[in-house]
């Protein structure tokens, strides 16, 4: 494996975690949408979870893709798909399996929203350090791409927020 203690990471690695992220962002936007009572608010955080259903897809394709062409050291095997999961744990978004316990605790739906607008913070964040490190032209502008979706989540749930604290 090429991490090292540096937070160095191969582009296979990256998409690793990004595809860990975003399915906690599924799970997470799910729990939401079934939470809320408001049908508006239903409707974008179900939204959100068909943006992050996309990237997922993305980044399975662009992995396995990097996976197969062996042009990067990377080793598909359980224990490094743990070792990524560990890194990325509690960054953005919680686990698939606790997310419906993590909406359960938000009293309002302005909780949900705070907590979404951080996730898309936090991740547009990860995107882009990972766009900047990229090896690949194909892998940086996927992330570069994303970024630019990630940012109008940021601002289409800042709408959200606004209006469900006014």
């Amino acid at each position: 494996m090429t991490a090292d203690t540096k937070g160095k990471y191969s582009d296979v690695e990256a998409l690793k975690m990004a595809e860990g992220m975003e399915r906690e962002g599924i799970a997470f936007y799910q729990s939401a949408s079934e939470a809320v009572t408001q049908q508006e608010l239903a409707d974008t955080f179900s939204m959100l979870k068909g943006e992050e259903v996309k990237h997922l897809q993305l980044f399975e394709d662009m992995s396995g893709q990097l996976a197969r062409s062996k042009t990067e050291e990377y080793w598909d095997e359980p224990d490094v798909d743990a070792y990524i999961q560990a890194i990325v744990s509690k960054q953005v978004f919680p686990k698939p399996d606790l997310a419906a316990g993590t909406v359960a605790g938000m009293s309002t739906a302005a909780d949900a929203l705070r907590f979404a607008l951080q996730a898309e913070k936090n991740t547009t964040l990860f995107y882009s350090l990972c766009a900047e490190k990229a090896k690949g032209a194909e892998v940086r502008k996927a992330f570069y791409d994303l970024v630019a979706e990630e940012k109008k989540h940021i601002v289409l749930v800042s709408r959200l927020l606004q209006q469900a604290s006014a």
